[in-house]
């Protein structure tokens, strides 16, 4: 019996691990389920389905019709006459002709509406391929923007232990009365920081897979257990050259397709100018004399109808020129396309290169933020730190995490960039100030020989939906010197601690005028760096003047 039972408790083990096995959704599965969900490409399908059946009907063009045209009338006032002998009154009469129709020849239009039809019926192809393209991509960023904000819940949530273990520490030794309120308070501050950065991070989270699950037609809330980490390797991405890319570009064979419509668009108008030449075959019945009643077959006749345009003021000249136009139009839009592709190209490349050094930059950065948050800790818990240098060491060490997640999610969508916003409110009656950061690089605000740094530990904006803001609100007094600064700056100081060179850099000119100091700054950093900036460089410096 308890053999029975173990088997029976392996069995079930087992089953729940092939469940859970099978929750694990990859981005290949995701991109299939898309696929076959998305509302988009199957309107499209259709619509490709339809100039498919476009095309065989202009095939029709070329073969035999034949046609049956018929009348009847018939006298009210006379129906007690319908079967009179023949030869006498009857009150009806009728008519049937029967024609089989064959163009010889129709100037070209034939041809010309067949190869519309068929250009048509390939740009419908090439814009199901560029939509399959276009589904595969959001997919992709839909995907990976749900794994960082698996990979940020994470985060803030190892944040938030961090935060409460440092809490932990410093309620005992309050209440040991080793140290004062002033430590506690601000420990409690930003254990309250760490829990509103956790609560953000949730609901990106839980937006992102609503979104995931949305987008393969599951119901939103359906679970999804695990998804590909953001820092799996990525494989290696091989640029092509000109050529290859506009043969794989279906926006660059579509301009090519359009040039051979319009030719074939400009023959079917000039078609109308050039002879036309049918042959036909008919015959019919019909009462032959009106209201007798007698039965006349037709004899069998064949023809040919031949027309032939002579005089029309000079339309098929212009008509030609006109649709020439048309003609240089799609050319000069193929260049376009293919000038646009070049740059996509080029920048795609620099992406590439620049990603890469990213990734690598932040893990350097991550490391070291944590190296520092642990030497900062402990050097607190041994007495020699502030507990300014604790909170400073925390905010890099999930800014860092922010980072590494941005340049991890970069790197999988393939180099694309994300924007930051950094952005001051200022009331200039009352002096309150709200600074709003998505993802944006430190502020800095300096009076007399203090300096705040304000940070910024929420995602760019179009990273993921909905992504939540920082909004830093405090007042500002006169004198006060608010530094705003691009990434491109901060990437360029080469020195470990940056917030120390810029300290150092911005006090020895915290009387100077705010042009004065943009213009230090700059000129200090190009120093520092060799004059090889990383990145564009942008300085905003606003004084708080009072107004007399």
């Amino acid at each position: 019996m308890m053999k029975t039972n173990i088997l029976i408790l392996s069995l079930l083990c087992s089953g729940l691990n092939a469940g859970a096995q099978q929750a694990y959704l990859s981005r290949e599965e995701y991109r299939d389920k898309v696929e076959a969900y998305s509302q988009i490409l199957k309107q499209q399908h259709l619509k490709t389905f339809a100039s498919t059946e476009a095309r065989k009907i202009a095939s029709t063009g070329f073969l035999p019709q034949i046609d049956i045209t018929a009348e009847g009338t018939a006298n009210l006032n006379h129906l007690d006459q319908w079967n009179s002998p023949k030869g006498d009154y009857h009150p009806y009469t009728y008519q049937a002709l029967a024609t089989l129709t064959q163009p010889l020849y129709t100037g070209g239009s034939l041809i010309a509406q067949k190869k519309v039809a068929q250009a048509e019926e390939a740009l419908d192809q090439l814009t199901t391929e560029l939509t399959l393209d276009q589904i595969h991509y959001q997919s992709d960023a839909v995907y990976w923007n749900a794994s960082a904000a698996r990979a940020g819940l994470k985060a803030a949530a190892t944040f938030q232990d961090i935060v409460q273990q440092q809490y932990d520490i410093i309620q005992d030794r309050f209440d040991d009365g080793a140290i004062s309120r002033t430590d506690l308070l601000m420990i409690s501050t930003r254990r309250k920081e760490a829990e509103l950065q956790y609560i953000k991070a949730r609901q990106n989270h839980t937006l992102a897979l609503q979104k995931l699950n949305i987008l393969m037609g599951s119901e939103p809330d359906a679970p999804i257990d695990s998804i590909a980490e953001i820092d799996i390797p990525t494989a290696s991405i091989i640029p092509l050259g000109l050529d290859d890319v506009l043969l794989r570009r279906a926006e660059y064979a579509s301009t090519s397709v359009n040039i051979a419509r319009s030719e074939a668009q400009r023959h079917a108008a000039l078609s109308r100018y050039n002879p036309q030449v049918n042959m036909f075959l008919a015959t019919g019945w019909d009462t032959g004399i009106t209201y007798m009643g007698q039965d006349v077959p037709h004899t069998p006749v064949v023809g040919v109808n031949v027309s032939i345009p002579i005089f029309r003021w000079g339309a098929r000249f212009k008509k030609n020129r006109q649709q020439k136009a048309y003609i240089g139009i799609q050319k000069l839009q193929q260049s376009y396309v293919t000038d646009n592709i070049l740059e996509e190209l080029s920048a795609a490349t620099t992406k590439l290169t620049e990603t890469e050094q990213q990734v690598k930059t932040a893990r350097e950065n991550m490391i070291l933020a944590e190296e520092n948050l642990g030497l900062v800790t402990f050097s607190y818990n041994e007495g020699k730190a502030s507990m300014a240098d604790v909170l400073s060491a925390q905010l890099s060490w999930t800014q860092a995490h922010t980072n590494l997640i941005d340049a991890y999610l970069a790197e999988k969508n393939k180099g694309e960039h994300f924007t930051t916003l950094d952005m001051l409110l200022l009331d200039l009656y009352t002096g309150v100030g709200h600074l709003v950061k998505y993802g944006a690089a430190t502020t800095y605000v300096c009076r007399g020989n203090w300096m705040e740094c304000i940070k910024s530990t929420s995602l760019p904006v179009g990273v993921m939906e909905d992504a939540g803001c920082e909004c830093s609100s405090k007042k500002y007094y006169a004198g006060d010197l608010i530094v705003m600064v691009s990434d491109g700056v901060l990437d360029s100081i080469l020195f470990e601690n940056k917030d120390d060179y810029m300290h150092t850099l911005l006090e020895a000119l915290k009387d100077e005028e705010p042009e004065t100091v943009v213009e230090a700054v700059i000129q200090d950093i190009r120093s520092v760096c060799g004059k090889r900036l990383k990145d564009d460089a942008t300085i905003i410096v606003c004084k708080v003047m009072k107004n007399l």
